[in-house]
């Protein structure tokens, strides 16, 4: 359903607000699915689940598709995912939910994600707010070493 624009606002932030609310409202929607927040433990039922993510997706540890500012990118083939995630955080299960529902909106919204809709529905599904879901990406992010991200 296309919504009519919003007294005062452009088309561009009309579609910008509309999208950020459908982000919004899908994550409560999987978080109820899942049966509260994401976690390591429900992880594997959010990344199976049509009505979490657009296409069912298995996380590799693969650096190879990344660029060397990239911690993890999704790759959509034949109606399925694979979100390769850098090697540095296989042994890291606190930190693969975090980036599992950050990758989300990009795996769920395609070229129309934007950083704040894989925010919002990041922060959605782990249900803590825009703020804090934004700080645990940039201390996952940050984890990486930058002779790790130099090499590759």
């Amino acid at each position: 359903m296309i919504e009519p624009a919003i007294e005062g606002i452009g088309d561009e932030e009309t579609l910008r607000v509309t999208l950020l609310r459908h982000a919004q409202e899908a994550a409560a929607r999987a978080t109820a699915k899942i049966g509260g927040p994401l976690t390591a433990q429900n992880l594997d039922s959010f990344l199976a689940d049509n009505d979490c993510v657009k296409y069912p997706t298995s996380i590799v540890f693969d650096e190879s598709p990344l660029e060397p500012h990239q911690f993890a990118q999704p790759i959509v083939e034949n109606g399925k995912c694979l979100l390769h995630v850098h090697p540095h955080y296989a042994n890291r299960p606190d930190c693969v939910p975090i980036i599992a529902a950050y990758m989300a909106g990009a795996i769920n919204y395609g070229a129309a994600a934007t950083l704040d809709v894989c925010e919002a529905y990041g922060a959605g599904v782990t249900c803590l707010s825009n703020n804090e879901f934004y700080r645990s990406v940039c201390e996952v992010a940050d984890e990486l070493p930058l002779d790790l991200l130099l090499s590759t």
